[in-house]
């Protein structure tokens, strides 16, 4: 606070943040707000639109832990809608004891004990015929756990080969459980060491223990996963998003349930919709015509936020013109130039949303991305044409962080054109090749960490009674099904329909804001 008032003149505001998303001020004026994962919000109030991170401070000298201190912010941004007036500011909680409502009683939860809200849905006859799938499912998964807990038995490629035979024969779906044959012998290893490079036939093994799962997709090895630890995979897969402590929860860590994100929550215990829409989409084949980004690979560049947010905006601003042919967008300049994420690192589909609204968006051919792009560079000279582009309306889908549903996300992607959606992979979605993915029910390695993944929805659609969406990945066209993946639909499956982002693409004959940015980081 010190800084900012050094800095000139200030003004104070105090705003009302409602749940879920609504603002109001002393003078009366409303607005909205959203959280941005537990990391940030934004507020827009009138004219203006506030942007700021939570603040924390580090508690080591390695600054490797910190603290979170939830009822501030660090410094965070502002601007009018015009974005001809720009500014600094700090925010900070302030509770009225007079309306503050009563502690909630104490209430300590077991360790690893699930928190849920609503129970069941459906007729008791369902509910029956589920827990009898159940059974069944757990049973497979307790032989499939025998396999990932046993010795190394990698050197005896004859029990690989017969004890898939052997358990199939007792893979029926009317059995309520399988037993184990007295002469099984594992043959998937307890583990290949997190920080050991992984051979294939392990790698074999384990795709061979999730086919027998019947998981409604089938399961294979890929080449460019040959050799890399588990620990590379996982970063490989998406960005580790790591809770903080508060102080009230540090003081009774101990008695804490683990914390886990929001998309860990199952849609159920947030809402529950059912859609008796069975129409299909596939923008790839819409109106007779292609309007989506060809697939690419980030390689090791933690970019899957910003490749699924510019590959977005370039389809839908091909969907606005009506022109499948207009020049895709540069991925690598609010990659690497956006104050708001941290590029191959990590960020957020929606704050980029926010930067390509607040700076621009340029063509591809002006900043492209190259195994060897690394800075926030432009090509010298390089046209950006007649009319400039920016996104606008940059919005979680249902209107906030947690807004969405699986119907809200089929409208928007009907009426709109294409979405990010963000998933918490496991770690069997690397060993994914065709079919409609479920995550299956084991950890291969204990020491996975959950991570956020962002992927391109482009349709939906339904195979034997599964409704599924159809997204494009950006790990290359030579994985899944040409890059791109099926994933079950309706039911929140791995966090996918939790959190969902959209915004659209104006065309302006101007813009002075990204003229000068580009004039600056031309080289």
């Amino acid at each position: 606070m010190k800084l900012l008032e050094q800095m000139g003149s200030s003004t104070k505001h105090r705003f009302s943040l409602q749940d879920p998303n609504s603002v109001t001020a002393e003078d009366g004026g409303k607005g909205t707000w959203t959280m941005i994962y537990d990391e940030a919000f934004e507020v827009a109030m009138d004219d203006f639109v506030y942007l700021a991170f939570s603040k924390f401070t580090f508690t080591d000298a390695g600054m490797q832990n910190n603290v979170s201190h939830c009822g501030e912010t660090q410094i965070g941004w502002y601007h009018n809608k015009e974005r001809t007036k720009w500014g600094c500011y700090v925010g900070k909680q302030i509770v009225d004891e007079h309306s503050k409502p009563p502690a909630p009683a104490a209430h300590k939860v077991s360790q690893g004990a699930p928190v849920l809200a609503l129970t069941s849905f459906g007729s008791a006859e369902a509910e029956v015929s589920r827990e009898q799938q159940a059974m069944s499912k757990e049973a497979r998964t307790s032989i499939l756990s025998s396999w990932l807990d046993a010795p190394d038995q990698l050197s005896a490629p004859e029990a690989a080969k017969a004890a898939p035979a052997a358990l199939a024969q007792q893979s029926s779906d009317d059995e309520p459980s399988l037993e184990t044959p007295a002469d099984y012998e594992p043959w998937v290893p307890k583990s290949a060491g997190f920080d050991r490079p992984m051979e294939g036939n392990w790698q074999q093994s384990v795709a061979s223990a999730l086919n027998f799962l019947q998981l409604g997709w089938t399961a294979t090895v890929y080449d460019k996963f040959q050799g890399k630890t588990p620990r590379e995979l996982n970063r490989y897969a998406g960005i580790r998003r790591k809770l903080v402590r508060t102080h009230d929860q540090a003081a009774d860590a101990a008695d804490m349930n683990p914390a886990t994100s929001f998309l860990g929550v199952s849609m159920k215990v947030r809402r529950h919709t059912v859609s008796t829409d069975d129409d299909s989409l596939d923008w790839r084949n819409k109106y007779g015509k292609n309007w989506i980004t060809p697939v690419i690979a980030q390689g090791d560049c933690g970019s899957c936020y910003t490749i699924s947010t510019v590959h977005m905006l370039t389809a839908r601003n091909r969907i606005r013109s009506g022109n499948v042919s207009a020049p895709a967008f540069s991925v690598s300049f609010p990659l690497f130039c956006s104050e708001y994420n941290q590029g191959c690192d990590g960020g957020y589909g929606f704050l980029q949303t926010k930067w390509s609204e607040d700076v621009g968006l340029i063509p591809a051919h002006c900043a492209p991305l190259t195994e060897n792009s690394a800075s926030c560079d432009v090509r010298h000279g390089c046209d950006l044409g007649a009319m400039r582009h920016r996104a606008t309306n940059h919005h979680y889908v249902g209107g906030y962080y947690g807004g969405s549903d699986s119907d809200n996300i089929k409208k928007e992607l009907v009426a709109n054109g294409p979405l990010v959606m963000s998933f918490e992979p496991s770690e069997d979605f690397m060993y994914y090749k065709n079919g409609v993915y479920k995550s299956g029910p084991h950890k291969i390695h204990q020491e996975w960490e959950q991570v956020d993944h962002a992927v391109l929805l482009i349709g939906f659609s339904k195979e034997n009674d599964q409704p599924y969406w159809t997204m494009q990945n950006s790990w290359g066209s030579d994985w899944g099904e040409d890059g791109y993946f099926r994933m079950a639909r309706g039911i929140d499956e791995s966090g996918c329909e939790s959190i969902v982002v959209a915004a659209e693409v104006v065309e302006e004959s101007s813009n002075s804001i990204l003229d000068s940015f580009v004039a600056r980081h031309s080289k």
